[in-house]
C-alpha cells in the first residue's frame, strides 16, 4: 500500500493543496495519464497501487535550524526532513507504518524531488518518494519507479539517464498531453505549461526482465539459447505497449533475453520493440531497442536501437562493447502490421559479415482516365467478319516508390541506376531512349523507339519515379530496369571488409489499354471457342513440303490461299496447315494468321 502524505510548510501555510478528489483521480488506475494508470500498465498490473490518503499536515522545515554536525551527517537534508514529516503524521494520526510498502510525500510548495526503494523514515524502512506541486508528471512516474526497485540506466560511458526508451532514463522523450478534467494542476509560471501535462516514456521491458515481477509474467520474456553467438537465432517479439494493452492475454514475448556469454558472464542483452503511441508518443520512432545488463554491478545501460523505417536502409544493428563475448549483431527480418510485432535474427560478432541488399517497389496508380468512344471498321479475328465497332483508351499514370534495405553495413549509401543511367542524388529528371508498345485499333500494338523523361526524387534509401507525358496513349506500355548498389561510407571501418552489393529488378508501366465494345468482345469469345474446337478435334494431315526450301516468300501466297479456301469448311485442316507453315518457314503461327487476315 502507498501512504500519501500531503504537506504544507509553515513558511507557506496557505499554499494550494491538491484535494481528496484530485488525488483520487490521480491514483485511479482506470484513468489514462494518471499516476496509477501509468504504473498499472508498466507493471502489467503487478504493482501495488492501493493507497491511504492522509489529510494534509502543517510541518516546519527543519533545515534552517540544523547544526553543522547535523548537516554533515545529512547533507541533502532528506533524512531529517522526512523524519520531521512522519513525526507530525504519527502524532496526529498514529498509522500502522508497517502497512505501507511506499510513502509518497507531496509538498504544497516547490521543495525536493527524489525516490528510493528502501528509506528509513523514522518509523520504519520502505520505499519512499518526495515530490512537490511543481514536479512534472514524468518525474513523479520516475520517482515512484525508484520505490518499486527500478534504477537509472547508464550509457556505456558511465553517465546516468542515458536511455530515451525508459522512464528511469531521464526525460528526453517527454511530450505534452492535453488537459484532462478532474486532474490537479501543478505550480505554473507563464508561459510555462502545467508540469503535470509532461508525459514520459514507459519503463523498459529490459528493466522488467530483471525485476521481481518477471517470475509472475510467464510467456512475456523469451530466453535465447546459449549458442546464439555461433548459430544465429530468429525470434518474434510483440510491441511492449501492445503487450501491456492486451494483458493478461499474451500475443507473444515482449522481450528477448540473451544469455550471458561464458567469456563475459557479467554482461548480457535484452531486446524489445517500442512504438510511438501512448506514453511512448515522443520516442524517436518505432524501433527495436537493446539494453544491456551488468549482473555484477546490477546496472542497466542503453546499447542501441534499430529504427523500423528511417530511410537509412540498413536492417542491421551492430553492438560492439569491446568486452570478449559481448558483441552481438541484430537483424530486422520482418515487421507486422501497425508495427505490432517484429521478427529479428540475433547472432554473434561475426554475423555482420553477411552482407546483402534488397528493394521493395510499390506501384502508386492514379485514378484511371478514359477517352471518348471512337468508331472504327475492324475485323476482331480471323474467324470473324469485318464490322463497325467502338473502342476507347483507358489510361493510368503510375508512380513507383522504391525502398532499399541492406544488412551488414554500418553506414550504407545507395546508388540508383535506371536502364544503365546513374541517377544523381541532386537531380530531378533523366531522359532515356527506350522501346515502348503503343496501341493501334487496326494494327494492334506497335513497337516504337521513344525518348521518355522520368521525374525522380532520391531520399537515401528511397526512390520515387514516374514518367512524364502529356498523352499516355502515345507513351504506351514499357518496362525499365532498375539497379541499386549499396556501399559502405563509414569512416570508422575498413571499407575493404564491406563489399558493394547490387540488386536488380524491372518496373512495368502499363499506362494504356484499349477497351472494346461488348459486340467486339463477344466476337473475340467466339474466335476463342473456334480455336478451342479446332484444337480439340485436331487430326493429323499429311502435307507436302512448301516450295522455296523454307524461304518465307517463295510460294507462300499459294499456301495462304489454300488455307483461306478451307478455313471455314475444314478448320482442322486449316489449323494443321498453319502449324506446318510455321514449322517450315521463319514465321510464327501468329504471323501466319496475320497474313491470313490481310488476304481475307
Amino acid at each position: 500500500m502507498i501512504g500519501i502524505i500531503r504537506v504544507q510548510l509553515t513558511t507557506n501555510p496557505n499554499a494550494t493543496v491538491w484535494s481528496d478528489q484530485e488525488w483520487q483521480r490521480l491514483m485511479d488506475p482506470s484513468v489514462p495519464f494518471s499516476l496509477a494508470h501509468y504504473w498499472r500498465k508498466c507493471s502489467f498490473g503487478l504493482a501495488d497501487l492501493s493507497y491511504r490518503l492522509f489529510p494534509s499536515v502543517l510541518v516546519e522545515d527543519p533545515k534552517p535550524n540544523m547544526t553543522a554536525e547535523q548537516i554533515q551527517a545529512d547533507p541533502q537534508f532528506r533524512s531529517t526532513r522526512v523524519k520531521a514529516i512522519t513525526t507530525v503524521v504519527d502524532d496526529q494520526y498514529h498509522p500502522n507504518w508497517g502497512a505501507f510498502s511506499t510513502l509518497l510525500i507531496w509538498i504544497a510548495s516547490p521543495f525536493d524531488l527524489f525516490g528510493t526503494s528502501a528509506f528509513d523514515h523514522g518509523k520504519g524502512v520502505c520505499g519512499l518518494m518526495m515530490c512537490h506541486i511543481a514536479s512534472r508528471f514524468d518525474q513523479m512516474c520516475h520517482e515512484l519507479g525508484h520505490t518499486l526497485g527500478f534504477d537509472h540506466p547508464f550509457g556505456r560511458e558511465g553517465i546516468e539517464y542515458k536511455s530515451a526508451y525508459d522512464i528511469m532514463g531521464g526525460y528526453d522523450s517527454s511530450w505534452t498531453r492535453s488537459n484532462i478534467l478532474g486532474f490537479p494542476q501543478g505550480a505554473t509560471t507563464p508561459p510555462t505549461s502545467d508540469p503535470l501535462l509532461l508525459i514520459g516514456p514507459m519503463i523498459s521491458a529490459a528493466q522488467l526482465s530483471m525485476s521481481g515481477y518477471r517470475p509472475l509474467l510467464p510467456g512475456l520474456f523469451a530466453e535465447l539459447l546459449i549458442n546464439f553467438l555461433s548459430a544465429p537465432q530468429d525470434i518474434q517479439i510483440s510491441a511492449f505497449d501492445q503487450g501491456t494493452d492486451i494483458y493478461p492475454q499474451i500475443a507473444g514475448p515482449v522481450a528477448a533475453v540473451l544469455p550471458p556469454d561464458p567469456i563475459s558472464p557479467d554482461y548480457h542483452y535484452v531486446i524489445e520493440l517500442r512504438r510511438k503511441r501512448g506514453y511512448d508518443s515522443n520516442i524517436v520512432g518505432p524501433s527495436v531497442v537493446v539494453h544491456g545488463y551488468n549482473a555484477i554491478m546490477k546496472r542497466f545501460f542503453y546499447a542501441g536501437a534499430l529504427p523500423l523505417s528511417n530511410r537509412v536502409g540498413d536492417t542491421d544493428l551492430h553492438i560492439f562493447s569491446g568486452l570478449p563475448g559481448s558483441d552481438i549483431t541484430l537483424r530486422l527480418l520482418e515487421v507486422g502490421p501497425d508495427d505490432m510485432w517484429a521478427r529479428i535474427r540475433v547472432g554473434g560478432p561475426n554475423y555482420w559479415r553477411n552482407f546483402g541488399v534488397d528493394i521493395s517497389p510499390q506501384d502508386h496508380a492514379d485514378e484511371p482516365q478514359h477517352t471518348d468512344w471512337t468508331q472504327v471498321e475492324v475485323k476482331p479475328c480471323v474467324f470473324a467478319a469485318t464490322g463497325i465497332h467502338y473502342y476507347r483508351y483507358n489510361t493510368t499514370a503510375h508512380t513507383y516508390g522504391i525502398d532499399a534495405t541492406s544488412f551488414g553495413y554500418e553506414a550504407p549509401h545507395y546508388t540508383w541506376i535506371l536502364n544503365g543511367e546513374t541517377l544523381q542524388e541532386s537531380g530531378s529528371s533523366v531522359k532515356l531512349s527506350m522501346q515502348t508498345s503503343v496501341p493501334d485499333p487496326i494494327k494492334g500494338w506497335q513497337n516504337l523507339l521513344q525518348d521518355i523523361t522520368f521525374r525522380y526524387t532520391i531520399d537515401g534509401a528511397h526512390l520515387d519515379l514516374n514518367p512524364q507525358a502529356v498523352n499516355l496513349v502515345k507513351l504506351g506500355k514499357f518496362s525499365v530496369t532498375l539497379q541499386v548498389v549499396v556501399n559502405e561510407t563509414s569512416g570508422e571501418v575498413i571499407k575493404n571488409n564491406y563489399p558493394d552489393q547490387t540488386v536488380t529488378t524491372s518496373l512495368s508501366f502499363k499506362n494504356v489499354e484499349i477497351e472494346w465494345d461488348a459486340d467486339y468482345q463477344d466476337k473475340l469469345k467466339y474466335c476463342e471457342s473456334v480455336v478451342h474446337e479446332v484444337d480439340r478435334k485436331r487430326i493429323p494431315v499429311h502435307l507436302v513440303k512448301i516450295p522455296g526450301e523454307g524461304r518465307v516468300d517463295d510460294g507462300l501466297s499459294n499456301v495462304i490461299n489454300v488455307i483461306n479456301s478451307v478455313i471455314d469448311t475444314n478448320p482442322a485442316l486449316a489449323n494443321a496447315l498453319i502449324d506446318h507453315v510455321s514449322r517450315t518457314t521463319n514465321l510464327t503461327q501468329l504471323q501466319v494468321i496475320a497474313r491470313l487476315q490481310q488476304n481475307r
